[in-house]
């Protein structure tokens, strides 16, 4: 199982049909369902339910949602401090100084 499985099977949850989800993902339906297939073979366990016409999850469907949506949001949330990392919007700034430094300079700042 990888994020790119995680992302096409959340895109299928959230459209409610394959067709939209390939459609969103600029992939082909059969590249989608062949995906889920992939991902449904690696779980044990199917992800929607098949006799109806929408894309209706299935109990294992609905864990792997909730799993799915967090391991994602974490992934975009590692991206973020990154980014903030290498434009040094985040980190840390330590300054040091000893005793006498700060009271020999402390008459100049006023």
């Amino acid at each position: 199982m990888d994020l790119s499985q995680l992302e096409v099977f959340l895109t299928v949850a959230r459209e409610r049909r394959f067709s939209r989800a390939a459609e969103k993902l600029y992939r082909t339906q059969s590249a989608v369902s062949q995906t889920i297939r992939k991902l449904e073979e690696q779980i044990g366990e199917p992800l929607f339910d098949r006799s109806s016409r929408e894309g209706v999850l299935t109990d294992a469907g609905r864990v792997l949602q909730e799993y799915a949506e967090k391991l994602l949001n974490l992934r975009n949330d590692a991206q973020e401090a990154l980014v903030e990392l290498r434009e040094l919007h985040a980190g840390k700034l330590v300054i040091a100084a000893n005793f006498r430094f700060w009271r020999s300079s402390a008459g100049c700042i006023r």
